[in-house]
């Protein structure tokens, strides 16, 4: 999904679901490279895409907050948490390399577990796995398999 999509996108599912979504206005290049600068970081060219689009987004039940770029910090150990999930799981980018997709890694800020390679990934994917269905997008998801033999069906 291209970033001209999301918002249309998203706002159809809480017209559809009855959430409230909040979409911050786009921020300019002046912001962005302030921003780089402060943080002492380039940004990978789809998070430029989407603070471009959208300085910030909130969504409320379920909860999931896109923080502005004036709220963006450079945490010990290379991390800049961008996003917080049902107001306790924070997802960051991992600024300290470069994945084989040319972006940061999007991971668990508490645990490292890697949510997604890019941020087109996130926007167009675990945003609507958390705000429609509520998936646990920061954590590994248990999978449950042998389900009959489980119940003692068996071959």
């Amino acid at each position: 999904m291209r970033i001209e999509e999301f918002r249309p996108a998203l706002e159809k599912a809480a017209s559809r679901t009855g959430m409230e979504v909040r979409f911050g206005p786009g921020a300019t290049q002046e912001d962005l490279d302030a921003c780089e600068r402060r943080l002492g970081v380039t940004f990978p060219a789809n998070v430029r895409r989407f603070y471009e689009a959208h300085d910030g987004l909130r969504v409320e039940a379920p909860s999931l907050v896109i923080r502005p770029l004036e709220e963006l910090v450079l945490a010990p150990g290379g991390r800049v948490s961008f996003a917080d999930f049902d107001f306790q799981h924070t997802v960051a980018f991992a600024v300290d390399a470069v994945n084989a997709a040319g972006e940061w890694d999007l991971v668990n800020a508490e645990t490292g577990f890697q949510v997604t390679l890019t941020m087109a990934s996130f926007w167009s994917n675990k945003v609507f796995a958390w705000v429609i269905r509520q998936r646990r997008v920061w954590a590994e998801e248990a999978h449950v398999i042998g389900e009959g033999l489980k119940n003692g069906a068996g071959p």
